[in-house]
């Protein structure tokens, strides 16, 4: 579940900060999104976030095939805790699974010694981290935290591939009541744009990826189901 030009609704934004920056929360959920290619629906995607009281986050993105010509599943999980000013992820772990194939990718965050810790099956790396790296979908907690305190532009470095990236996100409209961020692009890397929903605590609704103008990966929502705890 993978930005640039700030062009309206700052008034609706810098009106949120000051109402919403004081009663923002995280709220558990469970969220269903249907999956396409080129337009064409191929799948489906679960995505569960889970917040206790002392703020350690579980985020989960499921994405399964319902056409039985595809094959493949992948499941993504970030574990870490919620500060006031940023999020910190502890943990990444990547599964796919296409058959008897298996690729697993996990990832700590040592921030005691600024320190991820990346291994697959074969090979390990170490990369040195500063504070506010992100993991591949912690980031999603990042951009919907500050959305709701008004922030219309993000930087921040995330662990991707064994690398250290930057990911740029700004604001690009703000209509029907979702708000839209485009990724600034980053060299060989797909476009990616992603649409929040304000009246559903700032969740993501859409996500798109392109590549070359092609329309390659879609998620939209579908279904959404809050559950008791808020944090």
């Amino acid at each position: 579940m993978k930005t640039s030009c700030i062009v309206a609704s700052l008034l609706f934004l810098s009106i949120a900060s000051s109402a919403q920056a004081e009663t923002f929360r995280f709220q558990n959920y469970q969220a269903a999104y249907t999956l396409g290619y080129d337009g064409i629906p191929f799948g489906k995607s679960i995505t569960t976030l889970s917040v206790d009281a002392k703020n350690h986050y579980i985020l989960c993105i499921a994405n399964k095939p319902t056409l039985s010509f595809i094959h493949g599943a992948v499941t993504e999980c970030s574990k870490g805790l919620i500060f006031k000013n940023t999020v910190k992820p502890l943990s990444y772990d990547y599964y796919y699974k296409r058959n008897k194939n298996h690729n697993n990718i996990h990832i700590d965050f040592d921030w005691a010694k600024n320190i991820a810790t990346m291994k697959t099956q074969k090979t390990t790396w170490h990369i040195a981290i500063p504070q506010n790296t992100q993991d591949k979908i912690s980031y999603q907690l990042l951009l919907r935290r500050g959305l709701a305190e008004g922030v219309t532009a993000f930087s921040f470095p995330v662990a991707d591939g064994g690398k250290l990236k930057i990911y740029q996100f700004n604001v690009v409209h703000q209509q029907n009541n979702t708000i839209k961020l485009d990724r600034t692009p980053i060299p060989h890397k797909e476009s990616i744009s992603l649409w929040f929903r304000p009246d559903l605590n700032y969740l993501v609704s859409k996500v798109r990826q392109t590549k070359n103008i092609a329309d390659i990966g879609t998620a939209e929502l579908i279904a959404y189901t809050p559950l008791d705890t808020h944090v």
